[in-house]
């Protein structure tokens, strides 16, 4: 069947999945790497380059004499993530931080040690609503499902404390990842090999949100 272009509106991005990756960029099977939150505000990607290369020489005349101009390099995505809550596993997931178990057993979270960081590769899935005329898209697949199969260069962004909503930022930068494969659940069918992908999606691949971590059972 010939493909069809449906460019129907976006809008309400309210499922996030966190997937934490191995060195190679592959959701490996174990248990408590992937999260689903709804706790999702904003997610910004800001497409990066590298100018090409620019050569101007001028002769004694001062006439230019020689002129070039390289192409430009794409690079992937500069990433900002911003949510409603620091929920100690996304503060793991996107900022590196440790989990703390106190005694009252209320999950709590604490700040990376201070020198070079490494946080571990992640992965992000978002869902938001398809919409055409005012309504869910009505053809069966009522969602975008978009994919970011890299995020690395995880950092913690600002925490504001005080009359209002503490909300956290994380920045990250995203790249291609094709040993992301099938994603953490082999349900991803086409291919990863892309910094950012997108594809409509039907109401069963949305994952239910939870408080809970779980496992990556596929790989």
């Amino acid at each position: 069947m010939a493909a069809t272009n449906s460019p129907f509106g976006q809008v309400q991005a309210f499922r996030m999945r966190l997937c934490k990756l191995d060195t190679n960029g592959v959701p490996t099977p174990a248990a408590g790497k992937m999260y689903v939150t709804s706790s999702l505000v904003l997610a910004t990607f800001t497409p990066s380059y590298i100018d090409g290369t620019e050569i101007r020489d001028v002769n004694g005349e001062g006439v230019v004499c020689v002129e070039y101009t390289g192409d430009d390099s794409f690079l992937g995505y500069d990433v900002s993530i911003q949510v409603c809550t620091p929920d100690p596993y996304i503060m793991d997931f996107l900022g590196g931080c440790a989990i703390l178990t106190p005694a009252n057993g209320i999950l709590g979270w604490a700040a990376p040690s201070t020198g070079p960081t490494a946080p571990t590769p992640v992965s992000v899935e978002l869902w938001s609503k398809r919409v055409d005329e005012g309504a869910l898209a009505s053809d069966g697949y009522p969602y975008y499902w978009t994919v970011a199969p890299r995020l690395r260069k995880l950092r913690l962004g600002p925490l504001n404390y005080g009359n209002q909503s503490n909300q956290p930022t994380f920045e990250a930068v995203a790249r291609e990842n094709p040993n992301w494969y099938n994603g953490p659940l082999n349900d991803w069918a086409q291919a990863s090999d892309r910094a950012l992908q997108q594809i409509a999606c039907a109401e069963t691949r949305v994952p239910a949100a939870s408080t809970n971590l779980s496992a990556i059972v596929a790989s």
